[in-house]
């Protein structure tokens, strides 16, 4: 898992390239952690602070991310599914060429974020659509120029 302890809830932060099944890592502070081509199936990231975080090349299934703090995070052409982002703050977190399908943004910031604009613009501050269920969405700024006409 991590590398080395700092305190009680602050660990090293490089998970690269490792497949998690089920594991809890919620109520901790992994800020700049790099999950970047990570297999994470069923994990419990809520109420963690994943400021900053590297998610690039993940593949997220069933994850949740409700709580959490990924200020700044990066989930580029990573894939998503089925994944609960409620009351998260994803305020500048890069989602651009992610893969997001079943996900649910209810609550969240996604005000700064790119590759989300379509959660914006399309919601109006109705924050009942903010949940994409059944919704597959490869390249976002594609949807979002083909919807806009940009």
């Amino acid at each position: 898992m991590a590398r080395k302890k700092k305190n009680r809830n602050r660990v090293e932060n490089d998970y690269s390239r490792q497949s998690f099944i089920g594991a809890d890592f919620s109520n901790l502070d992994l800020d700049d952690a790099d999950f970047s081509n990570c297999s994470l199936t069923g994990v419990d990231f809520s109420n963690t602070d994943l400021a900053k975080s590297n998610f690039q090349g993940a593949s997220i299934t069933g994850s949740d991310f409700s709580n959490a703090n990924l200020c700044g995070s990066d989930f580029h052409n990573s894939s998503l599914a089925g994944c609960n982002f409620t009351n998260s703050d994803v305020d500048g977190a890069k989602f651009n060429g992610a893969s997001i399908t079943g996900c649910d943004f209810m609550n969240a910031d996604v005000e700064q974020a790119t590759g989300l604009e379509f959660l914006i613009e399309t919601t109006n501050n109705d924050q009942s659509s903010r949940n994409l269920t059944s919704v597959s969405i490869t390249d976002t700024r594609q949807y979002v120029d083909h919807i806009y006409g940009g």
